[in-house]
């Protein structure tokens, strides 16, 4: 299952978009916004050049459209400065670091895999920062407590007291 990266680019009216073209053993294309707005294309290994640049040009008002929406948050947070001061408690409860991203959610503030990436919502940017440490907080502990026992509770009140406050607060925002 070979992958081959290339760059790219077609132009829509007066916006050129720049993508990276990835070809793959697969039957669909999939084209894929990142909120560090770029733009990834994932074509069949198959596909010729036109058939790729017809498919990214029929759906470049999609494109640009996704675009500018993640354009207005920009500058990104910096989680690392939210990370360091949580995982400053964590460690000292054995929670190792974990690897961390942003991305657009439309359920979940955020998320802790098992193999301990902690992905956060895009959207965290419109909660009060005490509501972004909390979801961080929160992830965190899921590093070591992989559900929502009372053990994991239990850390989490020891790492946050006030974390019920917060999520009360958080709870008020949409996403």
């Amino acid at each position: 299952m070979g992958i081959d990266k290339s760059m790219k680019a077609i132009v829509f009216g007066t916006r050129k978009i720049d993508y990276n073209l990835h070809r793959q053993n697969r039957k669909r294309m999939r084209i894929v916004i990142a909120p560090e707005l770029t733009v990834d294309v994932f074509a069949p290994a198959t596909a010729n050049e036109d058939q790729i640049e017809a498919a990214v040009m029929k759906k470049a008002a999609w494109i640009v459209g996704k675009l500018d929406v993640l354009e207005r948050y920009h500058p990104l947070p910096a989680p690392k400065s939210y990370m360091e001061k949580c995982y400053a408690i964590a460690s000292r409860h054995g929670i190792s670091e974990p690897v961390l991203m942003i991305r657009t959610m439309r359920r979940r503030w955020g998320s802790c895999s098992p193999k301990g990436r902690i992905t956060l919502n895009l959207n965290l940017v419109r909660a009060p920062v005490h509501c972004i440490e909390y979801v961080i907080m929160h992830e965190l502990c899921h590093m070591k407590y992989h559900n929502h026992s009372r053990a994991f509770y239990s850390l989490l009140t020891r790492c946050q007291p006030d974390w019920r406050h917060r999520k009360e607060i958080l709870d008020k925002v949409i996403i």
